[in-house]
């Protein structure tokens, strides 16, 4: 077989190598997952008035309501946020792209599900907040159990 490039490639095996990423990806990654993980250890010590926050800096009118219970759903989302980062750095540095779709696809269809139901008259963003968390917490569990069952029929073989 020639290295034509008309030749489809074998996708299969480029994606589920286990080679090293190309180098100029890594420190971005490193950095992406460093912020993140910095974030979330920052909501977590000093508890920032999230809703306060939001409600005196965003423009336009909204409902006295609308930032509600924001602060105590605030550390668990950025703690799912830094290990979704990760979860996701991690993928990419051993390239299984397939171990992506359920990250993405848990908050996306989560985020889904309450832009379609949102009443838009009076948002509640604590509702977002809290479907997105949830999206992340059940797409990082089968995401973790999908890697330690591929990686247990790669040390199988």
């Amino acid at each position: 077989m020639s290295d034509s490039p008309y030749e489809p490639a074998n996708l299969e095996s480029d994606l589920d190598s286990g080679d090293t990423p190309p180098s100029a990806l890594v420190p971005v990654l490193w950095a992406l997952t460093s912020v993140n993980a910095l974030l979330a250890a920052l909501v977590l010590f000093l508890e920032p008035d999230v809703e306060s926050f939001l409600t005196y800096n965003l423009p336009g009118p909204h409902m006295p309501d609308a930032f509600k219970h924001l602060n105590q759903n605030m550390p668990m989302t950025m703690i799912l946020v830094a290990t979704s980062s990760a979860l996701a750095a991690w993928n990419v540095m051993q390239r299984r792209y397939k171990m992506l779709m359920p990250l993405f696809a848990g908050p996306g269809m989560c985020f889904i599900g309450w832009y379609m139901t949102e009443n838009w008259d009076d948002p509640s963003w604590f509702h977002l907040v809290a479907l997105t968390s949830l999206g992340m917490l059940i797409s990082c569990a089968i995401t973790a159990v999908l890697m330690s069952s591929q990686n247990s029929r790669r040390r199988n073989k």
